[in-house]
């Protein structure tokens, strides 16, 4: 299978521009359980207004699975020449969340890319891509909505 998710190439984008100006990039993959998307999208501005007074510089981009009610989270930071760790931002990842559902976040990977492992750790992202937006089994009752987003790119 050949196909490639449209989020495929905004993530390729999104961490051409890190490695570009930052020379490195920490991405984060989350699993959250569906809400309404009203409200995720008010986790998501509280997420970002929350990293970027503390100078992550974040980016992130979502894919919905309506089939398996979970939203994925792609979240992209400047990790200030290794000073930071997404471990570090998982407490606040969830805490934020906590307002919107009880139900859990699952951090499903991090990865740090730099200019030097970007061609390798490309392909290992390009995997989880292809894995976590794979259709589900389809339902006709479900109607269509628009399953991914992306935030304003640095």
């Amino acid at each position: 299978m050949n196909e490639h998710h449209p989020l495929q190439s905004v993530i390729h984008n999104i961490i051409e521009r890190y490695l570009a100006r930052y020379e490195s990039v920490s991405v984060g993959i989350y699993r959250f359980h569906a809400i309404d998307g009203g409200e995720f999208s008010k986790y998501l501005n509280s997420l970002k207004i929350t990293l970027n007074r503390k100078a992550f510089i974040p980016t992130y981009c979502w894919h919905y699975d309506p089939y398996g009610e979970r939203y994925i989270l792609f979240l992209f930071i400047c990790d200030g020449y290794g000073r930071y760790d997404l471990a570090d931002l998982l407490s606040v990842i969830k805490r934020l969340w906590t307002s919107h559902s009880m139900s859990p976040v699952e951090q499903i990977d991090s990865i740090r890319i730099t200019v030097n492992n970007s061609t390798d750790e490309m392909r290992h992202l390009d995997q989880w891509i292809l894995n976590l937006t794979e259709p589900q089994f389809c339902n006709e009752r479900i109607p269509h909505q628009r399953s991914y987003g992306v935030s304003q790119m640095i």
